[in-house]
C-alpha cells in the first residue's frame, strides 16, 4: 500500500519510466529468488521475497495507471477508466489462470518423476515446490519482456511540470 501511493506520486515528478523500470527490476529480482525456492527455505526469507514483490507491484501497477490515464482528455475519462479496469481485470485473471495451469502441469510432471524412485512423505510437497519454480521462470520471462518494452517508452515534458509523460500515440 505504501509503494502504491509513493509510486503514483513519483510518476508526477520523475515520469512513468523512471518509476516503473526500478519496480520491474525489483519484481524481476524477487521472482528470480522464487525460481530457487526450496523446502528448506526459512519462513522469514519467503516473507521477505513476498514483501519485495508487493513493493515492486506498487511501483509498477499504480504508476502505469497514472501514466496511461494522464493522457486521456477529461471528456473521455469515464470510458478510459472503465476500459483500464476491464483490461486490468481480464489480463490479471488470464495471467493467474495461465500460471495456475503451468504450476499444476509442472507439479504433476515433477511428482511423476519423483515417484519413480518410490513415494516419499514429502514427494507431493517437493513436486509443488518444483512446479512453483517452473511457474516463476515463466513469470520472470514476462517481466524481462516488460522491462525491454519499458525501455522503448518515449516521454515528453509536461507543460508547467518537470515530469516527463509517456507518449501514447506516434508523435
Amino acid at each position: 500500500m505504501v509503494t502504491i501511493v509513493v509510486g503514483g506520486r513519483l510518476v508526477d515528478r520523475l515520469g512513468a519510466r523512471a518509476v516503473v523500470l526500478p519496480g520491474l527490476v525489483l519484481l524481476g529480482l524477487s521472482t528470480w529468488f522464487l525460481t530457487s525456492i526450496a523446502l528448506d527455505w526459512p519462513l522469514w526469507w519467503f516473507q521477505v521475497v513476498l514483501v519485495l514483490r508487493g513493493l515492486a507491484f506498487g511501483l509498477v501497477v499504480q504508476p502505469l495507471t497514472v501514466a496511461a490515464l494522464s493522457e486521456v482528455r477529461p471528456a473521455q475519462m469515464a470510458q478510459a477508466t472503465t476500459l483500464n479496469t476491464v483490461v486490468r481485470s481480464v489480463a490479471s485473471s488470464l495471467g493467474v489462470a495461465v500460471l495456475a495451469a503451468v504450476f499444476q502441469a509442472q507439479s504433476t510432471f515433477h511428482y511423476q518423476q519423483l515417484a519413480k524412485g518410490g513415494v516419499q512423505p514429502l514427494t507431493r510437497l517437493q513436486a509443488a515446490v518444483l512446479g512453483l519454480q517452473d511457474s516463476s521462470w515463466l513469470t520472470l520471462a514476462f517481466i524481462v519482456v516488460a522491462i525491454v518494452a519499458t525501455l522503448f517508452v518515449r516521454e515528453k515534458k509536461r507543460a508547467g511540470s518537470s515530469a516527463a509523460r509517456p507518449v501514447v500515440t506516434g508523435e
